[in-house]
């Protein structure tokens, strides 16, 4: 079957249509200048003033070539500025939620110690959550979220993604809410010790909201003392000063262990802030021996210039003064549950004689608190 060839154009066609084009723009028989501009120079007398357009106004000519763009330009420049300013907008629990549901995609321990972006944007959801829980006042809605998050932890959080499961425990125990406290206790046993370190922290922070119901977690703390690694044996001898009372024997025979241990974890750090903690929890239940090492040691410039600054043993160097003066302020913190008047004479001796500024307003702020509470 041929085919017909296309048609060609015809060179005899009506050249009647309008062509593009000075002249027929103008519509008459139009001159330019050499500089562009129409003129009516050899036209017919009579018709090329008639044909020529009116001059532009001025007025029109600056709309057109600097007004108009200018407003063009203001807009442009307003919408850039309302979506920087969405961008830039904090996200809304909603959206750091829905980012907390996604996947982790390859995880947090990739080849080099490398992370999967996606699993980095989980964590800062979580992160955010946590920093955000200290504005949220409705209890309602904390109860909602403490409900989606328990909910995410066991369904959507591997056992595996520690940085993860830490940042989820942590606001869990902001929040305090009912069924909380359970889903952070689950995590208490997890082969990574900083998931074991943010459930202690987690019950730290219940402590503080509800002590009656933080008490629940009492017998893991009580394992934790003898955890294998020594900032979580530290924490949990921290949380056992407020979490311990007179009849909890079992917790009171832990602590002791814990304030005689000796040894190293295994990254080589002696358990001596372990043994601190867990002589200032026992003294707040007057326990003899840890009263005297709080008295005699704890709140004792002298004493600690005698003590060894490196945990980790690799040198012999001594306690220098800004050393000692952390010891004695962290000890001051945990102060206000003992009553043995021997620690409260050294508390006014750090008032009144201490070479520290700090200190000595520590202490007095302690004693006249003291004062009021008699």
């Amino acid at each position: 079957m041929s085919k017909t060839p296309p048609t060609q154009p015809d060179d005899s066609a009506d050249d009647s249509m309008p062509m593009p084009g000075p002249a027929r723009e103008y519509g008459g028989n139009l001159n330019l200048s050499s500089d562009g501009v129409p003129s009516s120079k050899g036209a017919p007398p009579g018709e090329g003033a008639k044909d020529l357009p009116p001059p532009p106004n001025f007025g029109k000519q600056m709309a057109q070539l600097v007004i108009i763009p200018a407003v063009i330009a203001l807009i442009a420049i307003g919408l850039f500025a309302v979506f920087g300013s969405i961008a830039a907008a904090p996200d809304s629990m909603s959206d750091q939620l829905n980012r907390l549901r996604q996947s982790s995609g390859m995880g947090g321990n990739l080849i080099g110690g490398a992370q999967d972006p996606r699993y980095k944007d989980r964590c800062h959801a979580a992160n955010h959550i946590a920093e955000m829980i200290a504005t949220m006042e409705d209890p309602a809605e904390r109860r909602r979220l403490s409900d989606e998050l328990i909910k995410i932890l066991s369904e959507r959080v591997h056992p595996d993604e520690a940085e993860l499961m830490t940042f989820m425990v942590m606001a869990l125990g902001r929040l305090a809410q009912p069924g909380g406290l359970e889903a952070v206790m689950q995590h208490g046993g997890s082969n990574h010790a900083r998931v074991r370190e943010g459930v202690v922290g987690a019950v730290m922070n219940w402590s503080v909201a509800d002590l009656e119901a933080a008490r629940a977690a009492l017998p893991m703390m009580t394992k934790l003392l003898a955890d294998p690694n020594e900032p979580v044996r530290t924490q949990a001898a921290a949380a056992m000063w407020n979490l311990t009372k007179a009849g909890d024997t079992e917790a009171i025979a832990a602590l002791r262990e814990a304030m005689a241990s000796f040894g190293r974890d295994p990254d080589g750090r002696d358990f001596a802030v372990t043994r601190r903690h867990a002589a200032m929890a026992l003294a707040a239940l007057g326990d003899e021996e840890a009263i005297v090492i709080v008295a005699d040691t704890l709140l004792n410039r002298a004493a600690l210039a005698e003590m060894s600054a490196d945990v980790t043993g690799k040198t012999d160097t001594r306690m220098n003064a800004g050393e000692q003066e952390r010891v004695i302020a962290m000890t001051l913190h945990f102060i206000a549950r003992m009553k043995d008047p021997r620690i409260w004479e050294r508390v006014k001796e750090l008032a009144d004689k201490d070479p520290s500024v700090n200190v000595r307003k520590a202490a007095s702020q302690l004693l006249q608190e003291r004062e009021k509470a008699r």
